[in-house]
């Protein structure tokens, strides 16, 4: 439902825009959308415990295609268009490459295979790569929501790992003073942002105007909206209304019910992807439940929350809708890892419903989450 809705609201902003013919928009977001669907069958095919036992090989290919196209994207400049001036998120003239989505959720499962093992070293290891990959790409400008996941990923791995407070209090710590450093070295544009998330979004200050302008979308709307196509922000009133802000656009178009139905969707994805951890057997198999669940849900909370002023611009994509055919595979790929791991809970091509997949000594019962 959510995918096929995405594509709704990607084609209804995407078009009205007109910088494109409507056959070249639709062609291109079919093309992305059976690419997707066919990596996600791909993925489903090779099982999530293959995946996750060649996560090292995994994030290595992702950070390599990341480098390669971030150094790539520095010697043709301008020869290859970026993206919001962002030579990591590059456009080719087809759907958008955004290598550093791959990386983030390559890391998740990484971190699965390295946290599953206690261990000091395992731990800073986790947390050293995490900051170094998010320091890298706050190099460039229109991915601070990335940058923030991705700094985050290793404390909230960590967490799901069952660590000691101590741990984690160092793993809370070290992130936040991280994103102090490249707040206060970064790009004022970042500053800005913030500065006016802080002042209430005043008018007299900068970046305050597509937060309004979200706003009025959103209040436009009502309760039930102006029909599917019928937004009129879209239509030049509010930049990034198919990407950053499509969240604000959904409100005006399908009304505070249709907003308040793809949040408690988003909810309830979180909830089995939770109960699919709960029944794993393996730490590692567990605890890619769990971040797959992240990367999905996480992005969604920040756009929503961007959407409604409750956090600052930072560019987050709302998973499923917003333009962007990386954020769609990566999505895609990640529930088609949880599905696999739903009908695998003790490593082996156990049925769903057998006694084995709900306990381990075979006698039906499930095993209470302490227990486990």
């Amino acid at each position: 439902m959510l995918v096929v809705l995405g594509l709704a609201m990607r084609l209804s902003c995407m078009t009205a825009r007109r910088d494109a013919s409507e056959a070249r928009i639709v062609g291109s977001e079919l093309a992305t959308l059976a690419v997707a669907v066919l990596l996600a069958i791909a993925v489903g095919r090779i099982g999530a415990g293959r995946i996750i036992s060649k996560s090292r090989v995994v994030v290595a290919t992702a950070a390599v295609l990341y480098l390669s196209l971030s150094i790539g994207g520095a010697l043709l400049w301008p020869m290859v268009r970026p993206w919001n001036l962002a030579r990591m998120w590059q456009d080719f003239g087809v759907p958008g490459v955004q290598p550093s989505e791959i990386l983030r959720v390559s890391l998740v499962l990484w971190l699965a295979k390295l946290y599953a093992r206690r261990g000091l070293g395992r731990d800073c290891l986790g947390l050293a790569i995490g900051l170094c990959a998010a320091a890298f790409v706050s190099r460039e400008e229109g991915l601070s929501a990335v940058t923030v996941t991705i700094a985050i990923q290793p404390s909230v791995m960590l967490f799901l790992a069952g660590r000691s407070w101590g741990r984690m209090v160092a793993a809370i710590v070290l992130p936040t003073l991280t994103l102090a450093v490249v707040l206060a070295v970064g790009a004022d544009y970042q500053t800005s942002r913030l500065i006016s998330f802080l002042s209430g979004y005043d008018p007299h200050t900068v970046n305050a105007f597509r937060p309004k302008q979200a706003k009025i979308a959103m209040g436009s709307g009502g309760v039930w909206g102006r029909g599917l196509g019928e937004s009129r922000q879209k239509l030049g009133y509010l930049p990034g209304a198919d990407s950053d802000f499509i969240g604000a656009i959904l409100c005006e178009e399908l009304g505070l019910l249709g907003f308040a139905a793809v949040l408690l969707s988003f909810l309830f994805i979180g909830a089995c992807g939770l109960a699919i951890g709960v029944r794993q057997t393996l730490p590692e198999n567990r605890l890619a439940a769990y971040g797959c669940t992240f990367v999905i849900v996480w992005p969604a909370i920040l756009h929503l929350a961007t959407c409604t002023g409750l956090a600052p611009v930072m560019e987050a994509r709302l998973p499923f809708f917003s333009r962007g055919g990386t954020t769609l595979l990566t999505c895609l790929a990640s529930v088609s890892v949880l599905l696999s791991l739903a009908k695998n809970t003790s490593g082996q091509a156990t049925p769903l419903g057998s006694a084995s997949a709900l306990n381990p000594d075979g006698t039906g019962h499930r095993v209470p989450w302490g227990q486990r």
